[in-house]
């Protein structure tokens, strides 16, 4: 067994202190909390949550609006928006207003016998997954006793390898030789930050396997298998009728997806992939080659999988058209009536007079629906990226939440399938984008899946002390 050391590049963030203390905790949560450069930190743990617990970020709604504008700023083109940081803060309020409006209502739907055994399975990868961001041995060794109990063949023992450093397009990663299910399992890392995930993800786009991927990802894959191809390919020779099963979170999800593509010309389905909240990193009919032997997993609205340059830059696009100035501007106007009208008010009562009508309320015609995806793509003239595999989408009815707080509101698994196009095609502005994409807040999902009961727990709050001040007043 051989584990590397644990110190990072400059060009990464390392991982906060509490992270080490908390790695061990039950259920406590990758990251998303703020860091005191107030970038989001993925890797970080900031609170213990207990089976179908979720845990919420400090992070303002400002500060999320924040994190899109100045990736916005820094990357969109086409939409020559020609806006200040403040103004691009303020339109995406009001545009993540309409998205909100105009998102398809989902009802609960239990899962069935199949979808839960898929669940079941998830689950079991979703903690290796969660284990591979642990600081230290001693951590590793506690979440696999805490969180893989269920396979008690599992142990210290059949990690192979754990390499924790963490370079630019050279990933952490873990080999495990797990007997109980015969499989040599690989685990990448994703980043720990979420500022770094979403700048990696707007790279570039190559021409790779027969269709385009993502630069970043198609060079992490390549180094990873000049590294350690001929290790796993060891294994499965000394340990006949294994499979080779490949997983990992984020970045690590899409490098993971596609360290299985690359393999399986070679290796067949002898190897497969489970990723979570996967960066998108695959073109439209590359992800949907993918869709016999990588399944994958995204939460809600995750931002991660709907992020790329060409959705960034249709983002910016629809904001450009949206008429959020035109919204901004009555409602100075509709509190500038509210005030004149209580003003007047007082001096007509002072006075006697009759009262005068009221000014018509001003306003806005607003879009019935968001605009077409697809035109919006081909006018940014980028290649979209896409989340790789058949899809399972983890959701649940938040407009229930949030009418009655005291409803059971369990999340519940809609089968995307093959249809990454179609509905992953744009980012959707919402309350829960940066929280979603938390590892422990997937194995919540998925515990409630299996356990609608579970919906019952309350969030856990992150330690709002891993907040900036700037941050805390956005």
């Amino acid at each position: 067994m051989f584990f590397s050391s644990s110190s990072s590049s400059s060009s990464t963030h390392t991982r906060s202190a509490s992270y080490s203390a908390s790695c061990s905790d039950s259920y406590a949560d990758s990251g998303l909390g703020a860091s005191s450069d107030g970038d989001v930190d993925v890797a970080g743990s900031n609170g213990a949550t207990e089976p179908g617990q979720r845990l919420v970020g400090v992070m303002t709604k400002g500060a999320r609006r924040k994190l899109l504008a100045r990736q916005m700023v820094n990357s969109a083109k086409q939409a020559k928006l020609s806006l200040s940081l403040s103004e691009l803060i303020a339109g995406m309020y009001y545009l993540k207003k309409h998205h909100r409006a105009t998102r398809p209502r989902r009802k609960f739907k239990r899962a069935g016998r199949k979808t839960r055994k898929v669940a079941a399975d998830a689950l079991h990868y979703a903690h290796l997954a969660f284990a591979v961001y642990c600081a230290d041995e001693a951590d590793l060794e506690l979440r696999l006793e805490e969180h893989l109990s269920e396979t008690p063949d599992l142990t210290m023992d059949n990690v192979v390898e754990w390499s924790r450093e963490s370079h630019v397009n050279a990933p952490g990663y873990m080999i495990v030789n797990d007997p109980n299910r015969k499989e040599i399992l690989v685990v990448m890392r994703g980043t720990n930050n979420l500022n770094d995930v979403l700048t990696d993800i707007s790279a570039a786009a190559v021409n790779a396997y027969g269709g385009e991927v993502h630069e970043g990802f198609y060079q992490s894959t390549q180094w990873f298998l000049r590294k350690r191809k001929k290790t796993i390919l060891k294994l499965l020779d000394r340990n006949p009728g294994y499979m080779l099963k490949v997983t990992g979170h984020s970045l690590g999800g899409a490098t993971a997806a596609m360290i299985a593509l690359d393999l399986r010309p070679s290796l067949g389905k002898q190897v497969s992939a489970v990723v979570f909240a996967p960066a998108a990193g695959f073109s439209a009919k590359l992800a949907k080659s993918t869709t016999k032997y990588v399944t994958s997993f995204i939460l809600n609205e995750d931002v991660v999988p709907r992020f790329s340059s060409a959705h960034l830059e249709c983002l910016a696009l629809e904001l450009k058209a949206f008429p959020w100035k035109d919204l901004l501007a009555a409602h100075a106007r509709e509190a500038r009536r509210e005030l004149g009208k209580n003003f007047t008010s007082v001096i007509a009562a002072v006075r006697g007079d009759k009262p005068r009508r009221e000014a018509k309320a001003v306003h806005v015609k607003l879009p019935k629906k968001r605009p077409n995806a697809a035109k919006l793509i081909k006018q940014s003239g980028l290649t979209p990226l896409y989340p790789p595999g058949y899809i399972y989408h983890l959701i649940r009815d938040d407009t229930l939440a949030e009418r009655d707080p005291s409803a059971l509101v369990p999340y519940f698994v809609r089968k995307v399938g093959k249809s990454a196009v179609s509905n992953f095609s744009s980012i959707d502005l919402a309350d829960s984008m940066i929280d979603d994409h938390r590892m422990g807040n997937y194995i919540a999902a998925i515990e409630q899946v299996l356990d609608p009961s579970l919906a019952s727990k309350p969030d856990v709050v992150a330690d709002a002390s891993s907040v900036s001040s700037s941050e805390s007043s956005s």
